[in-house]
């Protein structure tokens, strides 16, 4: 018995020194902060398995040069790319030699005004994942880093497209994961600077207007011109000057994603936890890590399924039923090497045990209480406002709202004011009467007349944002007038 309980103290001392070792070094202050010269210096101490890598992924943090090559291959073709995650270091390698050519992207009005801000590394890790390595030092000695952005257009595949690897054309096709489904337009603004003065900031693009930096911010990029968006947008038109891509929607191709767990961890059960040094009897009960890349999960929104009369023409062969053989219970994790574990998802729904009030339960992602990791439903008043919503008009082929929708409009604002932690995108559609390009357009202004609308009312501009879809996606025919009047809609859906 006394060896017994020394060989258990033993590897508990040898787990608490593992992860003493993995503490990054203090900032010593007024001290210079030193540029990491890799990805794991970077991020040394941050969690990066711990969040769900971005499946529409933002631009800001990317070299400004392959921003600029993603606009020229858009205009050739359906642009195919390479995306996936070691640890901290999540790659997106354009692939120049490798282009579809079996659709084209349309250009649709959007609007977004948003900003984010990163105290820290795991801050920066998750909302900038793509080029963040470059970036952490400005949040390092009680600084913070920012990004001001505007959107003012996307860039999207037709609603019914898919896409397969034999789609893809050229040499660098072997190594695709993935196309852009979506291309999102606009300016941005990113600075770095004291914590709480980046906090109060109501905006960063004046102070990328006399140069590079003002007394209180520093100007690390800016691109796009801020007045040429905010005329794109209040007229849902394309502009040059309002172009730059700071966002992607992805599409995975059909090649069977490999699943790994990142460096520094390993399979536990179902989810990946970080590695601990132990003695050779820990170990012993914890399983190997793998070393090969995980490529990233395909994003939320999959390609369509078939319809019911295709399915119905594809003969199935009848197989046996497989016998439903009963999986080993899984091996438990000493109890000292768990009490010193980080928190972790066991239940993979993107919400850390240590957040989750329902760690055994998944979140159901519907922009409502996304953060409480538990399944839920939207109230009765929440769900009224989302989907088509009946009472909003317009004049003939104009954005101006007839008197009749304020009724409609005022208790939206109000019920979004009652639940302040809630996200809207408003997307406004057309018939097919007319020029699409001029459809387009018209529905952009009038998704920003309903977004305009809503902040007049004191719901805050990075809450709200509007799309205009034109004609592209109706749901009745546009044959009889009654289809055309069902495809002249609007729709609110909550984002996350």
């Amino acid at each position: 018995m006394p060896l017994a309980r020394a060989a258990a103290y033993s590897a508990l001392a040898a787990v608490v020194s593992g992860l003493c070792a993995c503490a990054p070094p203090a900032n010593v202050a007024g001290q210079a902060l030193k540029s990491p010269t890799t990805t794991g210096e970077a991020f040394e101490g941050a969690q990066c398995s711990a969040v769900r890598p971005q499946t529409e992924p933002d631009l800001m943090a990317w070299d400004p040069g392959s921003r600029a090559n993603l606009n020229r291959l858009r205009g050739a073709g359906v642009v195919a790319v390479r995306y996936e995650a070691v640890g901290c270091n999540v790659k997106l390698e354009l692939l120049s030699h490798c282009i579809g050519t079996t659709s084209k992207y349309q250009f649709s009005p959007y609007s977004a005004n948003q900003r984010k801000v990163a105290h820290n590394e795991s801050e920066l890790f998750a909302q900038l994942p793509i080029g963040a390595a470059s970036l952490s030092a400005d949040v390092k000695g009680g600084r913070a880093l920012r990004t001001d952005y505007i959107l003012a257009g996307q860039y999207a595949l037709p609603p019914d497209a898919t896409f397969r690897t034999t789609d893809l054309k050229g040499v660098d096709c072997a190594r695709a994961t993935h196309v852009v489904s979506a291309i999102y337009v606009g300016a941005f603004v990113m600075g770095a600077g004291e914590s709480r003065q980046m906090d109060a900031k109501s905006t960063l693009f004046g102070s990328a207007l006399g140069g590079s930096s003002s007394a209180d911010v520093d100007v690390l990029s800016t691109e796009g011109d801020a007045e040429a968006c905010s005329v794109a947008q209040r007229e849902g038109t394309e502009s040059n000057r309002c172009a730059v891509p700071l966002r992607i929607g992805l599409e995975a191709l059909d090649a069977a994603a490999s699943v790994s767990c990142p460096e520094g961890s390993t399979l536990q059960g179902n989810a990946c936890a970080p590695a601990v040094a132990a003695s050779p009897a820990a170990a012993s009960a914890l399983p190997a890590a793998s070393a090969a890349p995980a490529v990233l999960p395909p994003p939320l929104a999959s390609a369509p399924a078939l319809p019911p009369a295709a399915v119905a023409e594809a003969p199935v062969a009848p197989r046996p039923a497989p016998a439903q053989a009963k999986p080993p219970p899984p091996k438990a994790t000493p109890w000292y090497i768990q009490a010193l574990l980080p928190s972790l998802d066991h239940d993979g729904d993107g919400v850390l045990d240590s957040r989750d009030q329902c760690p055994s339960d998944v979140e159901t992602k519907n922009g409502f209480q996304d953060a409480d990791g538990c399944p839920d439903q939207l109230p009765a008043e929440v769900a009224k406002f989302v989907g088509v919503i009946p009472g909003i008009e317009f004049d003939a082929g104009r954005s101006s709202l007839r008197p009749e929708s304020t009724t409609t409009l005022d208790a939206a604002a109000k019920l979004f004011a009652r639940y302040p932690d809630l996200r809207l995108r408003i997307s406004v559609h057309t018939d097919n009467l007319g020029q699409a390009a001029d459809n387009r357009a018209l529905s952009g202004r009038r998704a920003n007349a309903l977004r305009d609308y809503l902040i007049d009312r004191a719901i805050d501009a990075g809450r709200v944002e509007a799309r205009g879809a034109g004609q592209e996606e109706p749901i009745a025919s546009n044959a009889s007038e009654a289809g055309r009047a069902a495809n002249r809609r609007v729709e609110f859906n909550l984002i996350q």
